[in-house]
Parts: C-alpha cells; sequence; structure tokens
C-alpha cells in the first residue's frame, strides 16, 4: 500500500487524493427504488386524504420492518450474541415507538 500526503484543506474537503469517476448507476438505482416505493401511492393522488394513505402505508411498512428486526434479534440472542441482540431489540422496540406515535408528538410539539 502507498502511502501519500494530502492537503489539509483537501482533506476537509472530503478529498482523499484519489481521482474518482462519476458513475450515474447508483443515483439511477436510487431514484428506481425511491419510484417503485412510491408507485402504488400515485394513483391516489387524487384522494383528498393523501397524506392519511402515505402515512398508513408507512406504518404498514414500520410494522413488517419492527417485526424483521425482531426476529433478527432474537436470533442474535439464540446464537449467544446477547449484547448484540439486546441492543437491536431495544432500538427496534424504541424506534417503533417512535414512530407509532410521531403525529401524537407532532401535535404535542405544536402546543408548546
Amino acid at each position: 500500500m502507498k502511502t501519500t500526503t494530502i492537503n489539509f484543506r483537501d482533506f476537509l474537503n472530503g478529498d482523499n487524493g484519489e481521482k474518482k469517476s462519476k458513475s450515474l448507476i447508483k443515483p439511477v438505482l436510487i431514484n428506481a427504488a425511491i419510484y417503485v416505493a412510491i408507485a402504488p401511492t400515485i394513483g391516489f393522488a387524487a384522494d383528498p386524504d393523501t397524506f392519511g394513505t402515505l402515512y398508513h402505508t408507512g406504518l404498514k411498512l414500520a410494522d413488517w420492518l419492527c417485526v424483521g428486526t425482531l426476529m433478527f434479534g432474537g436470533g442474535m440472542w439464540m446464537l449467544g450474541n446477547r449484547t448484540k441482540a439486546l441492543e437491536y431489540v431495544l432500538s427496534t422496540v424504541c424506534g417503533y415507538i417512535v414512530i407509532r406515535h410521531a403525529i401524537d408528538i407532532r401535535d404535542f410539539l405544536a402546543r408548546l
């Protein structure tokens, strides 16, 4: 491995001295994934309750992510990695509570 010296300002700007090739594959894939995630709700754009539809779709997604993460944490616990499993389970439960009560939190902060 070759050691090189770079300017401190370049380092702070994120330039590590390597030449970067601009590839369009990653941005195109990200945009395609976002479109696929939003595509089912595009048909509901004329619905007056679009936010409600998106919100409930997001809650369903959060439910499934929570179940998957809890299963992963349980598997880790079962295989003996209890500290990491406990971290996953606690993070999942706390995140799920925040997601489920996002509207209540918003309303509470609006009343302050």
